[in-house]
């Protein structure tokens, strides 16, 4: 990495991607373990997934620039160790990791990104950025895939065996491990012969090159690894075989030094060896047989005991389960118990509220009531003196001091009050007038009887007035301007304003009327 000049931005993601690491080596080691476990037990042939990685190592050797196109040279190492080169454009690195889905974090470090424009001496600091990070790339996906990852997934791999195929047939070898046809040496690996590949590789390669055509195939090589096919006979082929071992020993003799007795002892001697060699092989046979026996029981009994924890830990699950609902239930009957007697002590309080709130209204209404009570009794008493002095008064000190009571209640703007007054001050006068037998006082009350007369007429003009104001805005609030019953209801109004004002004469009969009925009200 010292090697490879980055970016800021590059640098912060190889930094983050770097952080990684011991997450990277407990996963390697985590699937490790389980292919470990499941060889253990007969699951999985951990040999047999060894040899199916054909691609032990790729070296990015160099650059080439070939019809305007840059393209780098791969030099492959198979695990057989045969070595042959590939040439690959960017964009099929590119396209591996999108088909492969690579994740930078699964294989250590971080894929070149891709650049539209660049001149010059940019352009090579950037091929030379490629190359480097394309080759710590590619080792670790090698890495992921031969420790049974696949470059995405942390622990378990999925889709595996369809991976490594396309794997594979990027770095030009078969699931056979036999190179394909687009896998050639450096003298034909350039863009122009990867289009005529099968042709080339078949007409310049020697029959007995690694790189020859295969039967089946354009252009291959002959595969990487040998497979040892170990046949074991069963105890009537091992009797067969002990059988056709007897076999005639020549003995170099002549006729006539010939032992019938020694011929016997060496044909038994031939015999002996043979039915050794026929109990060697059966014994051999039933040991295998019952290693595989006791194999078969080994993963068998794993298996059950797999089974067995598996249920021990949905149950043991379960129960947890239980009986974290059930503790969830008993917190919710708790929660709602409480909120329940809370409730209660909080409507006893509002309650006990509201009878305390509703004595002391009933205390203070009781109260102000005897006050009241107390006030009305103290104004009728002083009404009742003030009667009894005003009825001592003559009749004309008490009509004046009506007239001036009257003015002073007009004055605070309490009309009706004031006219009350000015009716019973007119009552007075005309009282005073009839008691009176001087002309000259009487003519002078009929005159003040007069004026109070008129004046009272404007007075009840001026409050006929204004009740007819208030009444025309309540009926424009309730009726709406516009609507029919609007013109009806005003000129109702307007009418007792526009009824004329009768004026009253000076003369002294006139006032009489009007006395009597201000002293019948």
């Amino acid at each position: 990495m010292t090697n490879v000049h980055l970016t800021s931005s590059q640098h912060r993601q190889m930094r983050k991607v770097l952080g990684k690491d011991k997450q990277r080596a407990n996963a390697r080691w985590f699937r490790e373990g389980v292919m470990d476990t499941m060889s253990e037990v007969g699951l999985y042939d951990k040999a047999k997934a060894a040899n199916g990685m054909y691609v032990a190592s790729v070296q990015v050797v160099a650059q080439e620039v070939h019809d305007d196109v840059t393209y780098f040279r791969l030099r492959v190492s198979g695990s057989s160790g045969a070595q042959w080169e590939m040439l690959h454009r960017f964009n099929d690195f590119y396209s591996l990791r999108k088909q492969l889905g690579v994740r930078d974090q699964r294989v250590g470090t971080i894929f070149p990104q891709k650049t539209w424009f660049t001149w010059g001496s940019e352009t090579d600091l950037l091929l030379q950025q490629r190359q480097g990070l394309l080759q710590i790339w590619i080792d670790g996906l090698l890495r992921e895939f031969a420790t049974g990852g696949d470059g995405r997934n942390s622990l378990i791999a999925i889709n595996w065996t369809n991976k490594l195929m396309v794997l594979h047939s990027f770095f030009g070898v078969d699931s056979t491990g036999n190179l394909l046809p687009h896998a050639m040496s450096t003298a034909l690996a350039t863009p122009s012969a990867l289009a005529e590949a099968p042709q080339a590789i078949e007409h310049t390669l020697p029959a007995d090159s690694l790189l020859a055509p295969s039967p089946w195939s354009d252009a291959s090589a002959p595969p990487m690894q040998e497979t040892v096919a170990a046949t074991v006979m069963s105890p009537t082929a091992l009797e067969a075989a002990a059988d056709a071992a007897v076999v005639e020993v020549p003995v170099s003799v002549t006729a006539d030094d010939e032992d019938e007795e020694f011929r016997a002892a060496l044909a038994a001697s031939a015999t002996s060896h043979a039915e050794e060699q026929a109990r060697h092989k059966v014994v051999d046979y039933e040991r295998l047989v019952a290693e595989e026996e006791a194999s078969r029981s080994n993963a068998k009994a794993a298996l059950e005991r797999m089974a067995v924890e598996a249920e021990e830990s949905r149950r043991s699950a379960q129960l947890a389960a239980e009986e974290e609902a059930a503790r969830l239930i008993a917190e919710k009957a708790e929660a709602k118990r409480i909120k329940n007697v809370e409730m209660l002590a909080t409507r006893r309080q509002m309650e006990e509220e509201i009878q305390a709130r509703r004595k002391a209204e009933e205390e203070e209404a009781h109260r102000k009531a005897e006050q009241e009570d107390a006030k009305r009794k103290v104004e009728e008493e002083e009404m009742r003196r003030k009667a009894e002095e005003q009825a001592k008064k003559p009749w004309l000190e008490q009509a004046l001091d009506m007239a001036g009571l009257a003015r002073q209640l007009e004055d605070q703007g309490q009309m009706e009050q004031a006219l009350d007054h000015y009716k019973k001050c007119i009552a007075a006068f005309m009282m005073a007038w009839k008691k009176e037998t001087s002309e000259k006082i009487k003519g002078a009350i009929q005159e003040k009887v007069a004026d109070m007369t008129r004046h009272t007429k404007e007075l009840t003009a001026v409050i006929t007035a204004a009740e007819v104001a208030r009444v025309a805005e309540i009926m424009s609030v309730l009726v709406p301007v516009g609507s029919p019953h609007a013109a009806s209801l005003e000129s109702r109004v307007d009418t007792p304003v526009a009824a004329p004002i009768v004026t009253v004469t000076t003369s002294a009969p006139a006032p009489m009327p009007v006395a009597r009925t201000a002293v019948a009200s």
